[in-house]
């Protein structure tokens, strides 16, 4: 390690800055990280999680209507405290088609759509007594024709027939009920309705947490690098 020392106090500050964090961005480059059978999962600023669900069990309870559901609810739960806000949407496997989903209360604060509010809500299970935890709701509403075209020939998987993105646009979020229940028992799709009698629940499939691109960190160091030498030479001029 004292090979490093003198490399290192050798370059300039700001250098050193970009050097330091594109090393530190290197392992990110993983792609997704499977998450749906850890108990907990950390979901830092500006991650993403993937959500795949299934809705096949909406044709089956609704006999000669249509298979394809036009109202999709969705919930996750995390750790009481964390989070504040994420971005959310509701895609086709090939990412060719994109429906933000709503959430009311982002709307009463005039916030873009696709904004979801991470809320204060309680979770209780088999009896035992209720406990905070932090809630995401969203929904989306469907034309049959937007139906059709997101899940398209998918639409008979049991739980890869489409996916929703959350991204995180405020702080952390822990996501996850607690020992004993797993990422995937604290995502749901509630509400998934249509033109059929009976609304059911989706499915939900493989659960993965995206870190963001290598090429966005090495954005952010750079911006913090000039930041940097702007402040050097600040020091100079004064």
């Amino acid at each position: 390690m004292a090979g490093w020392r003198p490399i290192l106090y050798a370059m300039r500050p700001p250098a050193s800055l970009l050097a330091i964090l594109f090393a530190a961005s290197l392992p990110l480059a993983a792609g997704p990280i499977g998450v749906g059978g850890e108990t907990y999962a950390w979901v830092a600023p500006g991650e993403e999680i993937d959500i795949q669900f299934g809705v096949w069990n909406y044709a089956r309870n609704n006999p000669g209507s249509s298979p394809y559901p036009t109202q999709i609810g969705l919930q996750v739960l995390g750790q009481a405290g964390t989070g504040s806000l994420f971005e959310g949407w509701i895609e086709s496997l090939d990412d060719t088609v994109s429906v933000p989903l709503d959430d009311p209360n982002a709307d009463l604060l005039g916030l873009p759509a696709g904004s979801l509010l991470v809320s204060p809500g309680t979770f209780a299970a088999g009896g035992g007594a209720p406990f905070d935890v932090a809630v995401i709701d969203g929904y989306v509403y469907l034309s049959d024709a937007q139906s059709q075209a997101l899940f398209g020939s998918n639409i008979g998987n049991y739980n890869s027939a489409a996916q929703i993105v959350l991204l995180n646009m405020g702080a952390g979020f822990m996501l996850g009920i607690g020992p004993g229940y797993t990422v995937r028992n604290a995502v749901s799709e509630p509400g998934i309705g249509g033109d059929g009698p009976v609304e059911t629940a989706g499915i939900t499939g493989p659960v993965s947490v995206t870190a963001p691109e290598p090429a966005t960190w090495l954005c952010i160091a750079c911006g913090l690098g000039a930041l940097a030498f702007l402040a050097r030479r600040r020091h100079r001029l004064s």
